[in-house]
């Protein structure tokens, strides 16, 4: 029970789970969806450093020349690895899309088929 301006109240049980007592966000779940003005300024200054730090970046170092070397070696060795996953990929997608395009039954309700 929680008291509320002198009075209990009685909670639902779903207002005792963690999601509800403890909640990511600082907004009630009844108010409206907006974004908060910080929001958009942090999102300008976010893209404004990508935007710099892109402009500013050094050519090639030894560091990225050396990763390129370790994964030109790794290429032939890993090839088959490779392979086979496309081959893996390829034929989820097309179970996907077989998936989709296939007619849904209607449900009349029922836990059992028939």
């Amino acid at each position: 029970m929680r008291v509320v301006r002198g009075e209990d109240v009685k909670l639902e049980p779903s207002e005792l789970s963690p999601l509800r007592i403890f909640r990511m966000f600082s907004s009630s779940t009844r108010a409206p969806r907006q974004r908060r003005p910080t929001d958009v300024v942090l999102l300008v200054l976010g893209r404004l450093v990508m935007g710099l730090t892109t402009v500013n970046a050094p050519g090639p170092t030894s560091v990225d020349l050396a990763i390129v070397a370790v994964l030109d070696e790794l290429s032939g060795a890993l090839g088959w690895l490779w392979e086979f996953s496309y081959t893996v990929l390829s034929c989820c997608r097309s179970l996907f899309v077989v998936g989709a395009l296939q007619p849904v039954r209607p449900h009349d309700g029922r836990t059992t088929p028939s």
